[in-house]
């Protein structure tokens, strides 16, 4: 029992490597429960782990700062679910405006010139586009981006509702430590990434289609020299 014990304690004594180890499986746990809104199983790790450092290191709490702590943590734990909050926002939107693109140069391809009829034009970043499609365009884009699981069982709204995001806004909340650690590489790099690619295939398309343009190709000839193939 004591050789059980004292292996255990390895894991919670100030300092030792083991201890270090721990730590680094205690973050990536919380990460990884945090990222998958798992509230209840981040709270028991952290809850273990630090019994664990309390029993095996004697540790004394000054209970009197307690409430302090708790408040400045819960005051950092807004700011950071209210930042999280709107960068899943943006970042949804941006996801958006892109099916909207994608839907229109599918959709004038692969169903309006097969047809001989007129294409869907005037589709802009701020378009309605109930309001701007006819029903049958209309019922095809909600099809494209169901297709293209923009909207699923997950995420059953365009615009997301807070009520169905309760568990994952307490995540970034609760947990927000170990949420600005992913969100780093996550939301920051991964989204800066995303803004470069799309920056390059704009500059590169337009050049494209600027240096055609002076012999007399353009991106309506382009396509339709496409369909005729």
């Amino acid at each position: 029992m004591e050789g059980i014990l004292a292996f255990f304690g390895a894991f919670f004594i100030f300092g030792g490597f083991w201890f270090y180890i721990a730590c680094l499986a205690v973050f990536g746990g919380l990460v990884a429960l945090a990222d998958h809104e798992e509230n209840w199983w981040a709270g028991i790790l952290v809850a273990a782990f630090f019994t664990g450092l309390m029993y095996f290191n004697s540790m004394t709490i000054d209970w009197s700062l307690l409430p302090w702590f708790l408040f400045g943590y819960l005051i950092l734990g807004i700011v950071m679910a209210s930042i999280k909050w709107i960068t899943y926002l943006k970042v949804r939107s941006m996801k958006y405006a892109d099916l909207k693109e994608d839907w229109v140069e599918w959709y004038n391809q692969t169903l309006r010139e097969d047809q001989g009829q007129t294409k869907v034009t005037g589709i802009s970043k701020t378009t309605n586009m109930k309001q701007s499609l006819s029903e049958e365009e209309y019922s095809s884009f909600v099809s494209y981006i169901k297709r293209e699981d923009f909207i699923n069982r997950k995420e059953e709204y365009i615009i997301p509702r807070w009520r169905d995001k309760t568990g994952k806004i307490v995540s970034w909340g609760m947990w927000w430590p170990a949420v600005i650690f992913w969100s780093f590489f996550n939301d920051y790099i991964r989204g800066a990434f995303v803004m470069v690619t799309r920056g390059m295939r704009s500059w590169y398309e337009g050049l494209a289609r600027k240096i055609f343009a002076n012999v007399g190709v353009s991106a309506e000839d382009n396509e339709n020299l496409r369909n005729r193939h």
